[in-house]
């Protein structure tokens, strides 16, 4: 606690699954950095929010400042992400040293304090010749992977989690906007669901990922957020609110 404000940066809520509260200042930082999960609340419909406060509303009414094409890589990771996860594979580095992996481990240690885009491009550098393998992680699914590998070959959930991912970014680049409830949930329902084959899914994947490829060159955002103004708004936000509550 500092002069009566908790200090803090995400919280797990108690007694709710997968419900985290973020500081302001975090969720910011988050944002702007492209995470995929914070980016796509400034699309909410009005009618599908829960509960909003004046100053949720305000950050919210920043989106167009917020989005740029820096959340291409960083949901296109995601979705590759989810898309082995579904497939039960690993990308496996073959020859990194011990060297490379103390270095990597001392920044992610936060002795230096680099956002998820930042290390991704260092790692990435550090691996860009290095060889590359996919290794199966079908032995160490949990409970629910497993139930659906078994019932239908791959992770179902991930999958759908991942075509929609890709077909999101798509969407936000040709348009500047995601649209929610998504216009294929029936389909992405569906694969959810297992009413698609894996070779189906495989197909439907493939053409989502080419797709997003393709629009990334004709992307009407701008390159970066606009950082200065957020955090404008930001400061006028917190001297709003301590002005309030002293």
């Amino acid at each position: 606690m500092i002069g009566g404000f908790r200090n803090f940066e995400c919280m797990e809520v108690p007694d709710k699954e997968d419900h985290k509260v973020y500081s302001l200042k975090r969720f910011i930082e988050l944002v702007l950095g492209g995470d995929p999960q914070l980016s796509e609340l400034l699309f909410v419909p009005d009618a599908l929010v829960v509960k909003i406060t004046p100053v949720g509303r305000a950050v919210m009414s920043l989106k167009d400042a917020f989005i740029s094409n820096k959340i291409y890589s960083r949901v296109m990771g995601y979705g590759n992400s989810e898309w082995r996860k579904a497939m039960g594979v690993q990308l496996v580095i073959e020859d990194r040293s011990k060297e490379e992996d103390d270095i990597i481990a001392w920044i992610r240690d936060k002795k230096k304090k680099w956002d998820k885009e930042r290390m991704d491009t260092f790692v990435g550098w550090l691996n860009e010749d290095k060889a590359t393998s996919l290794v199966s992680t079908k032995k160490d699914l949990g409970e629910k992977r497993k139930k659906e590998f078994l019932r239908f070959g791959f992770g179902v959930s991930s999958a759908a989690h991942s075509i929609r991912l890709v077909d999101e970014i798509t969407e936000l680049m040709t348009t500047g906007k995601i649209t929610f409830p998504r216009p294929n949930a029936d389909m992405l329902r569906g694969i959810r669901q297992g009413k698609y084959t894996k070779e189906q899914v495989v197909e439907i994947h493939n053409e989502f990922v080419a797709r997003a490829e393709t629009t990334r060159e004709l992307s009407i955002l701008p390159d970066k957020p606009n950082g200065k103004h957020i955090w404008t708004v930001y400061q006028d936000l917190v001297k709003d609110f301590v002005k309030k509550v002293l």
